[in-house]
């Protein structure tokens, strides 16, 4: 038996992870469930550049932690028979450190940059979102640029959208947990920028 204070210590270099073989540990944690919800198949590479973690063993809430690395190629979907997101890369810095005065780690921090992704659907993949937000968007377009970051409270996403006819988008949202009266979580976002982008108007 494991004592629940047994506390194991990693360090490690660079290395490469099938997203199918890591997918069913992602959604066994409720909190990276949540993160790539309703993600349910995929394929791609992810790549780990270092890795640093310590922590008792059996108790998660009191890891942490400092994870940095790239994906290459991923194709992310809710259904086999659907394409949805294909092609999605990125580098990516997740992290919890030792708060300086509790003996509780700060919370989770990830960071997300040089993204890029084809999206060929949205109607399956953002449940989440308003249904009449999810179908006013036109697909496919391609998703360049972008940046994205979590604290405790809210996410921020930043990119450009390109659409393969028509102009070009430059958006900065946030996103915010909400729990609506029937007790269903959903995401809201607020448009904090959008900016338009054509080879005669940009406003």
């Amino acid at each position: 038996d494991f004592n629940k204070e047994a506390t194991v210590s990693i360090q490690s270099g660079s290395g490469e992870i099938p997203f199918k073989s890591v997918l069913p540990l992602i959604l066994a944690h409720p909190e990276t469930k949540e993160l790539i919800s309703p993600i349910k198949s995929g394929s791609g590479s992810i790549f780990v550049t270092s890795v640093n973690f310590k922590g008792p063993l059996l108790i998660p809430g009191k890891w942490i932690y400092d994870i940095k690395g790239h994906t290459k190629a991923l194709d992310l979907t809710t259904n086999p028979d659907h394409e949805e997101i294909k092609n999605l890369a990125f580098e990516y810095h997740l992290y919890r450190r030792q708060a300086s005065k509790s003996d509780k780690p700060t919370p989770e921090r990830l960071f997300l940059k040089r993204i890029s992704a084809d999206i060929a659907s949205l109607s399956e993949s953002l449940p989440s979102v308003d249904k009449k937000y999810r179908e006013s968007i036109r697909v496919p377009f391609k998703f360049e640029n972008g940046y994205f970051e979590t604290n405790e409270h809210s996410s921020r996403l930043s990119g450009d959208i390109k659409f393969f006819e028509g102009p070009k988008l430059k958006i900065e949202l946030k996103i915010k947990p909400k729990i609506e009266s029937d007790g269903k979580n959903i995401k809201e976002f607020d448009l904090k920028k959008i900016t338009l982008i054509d080879s005669d108007v940009s406003n």
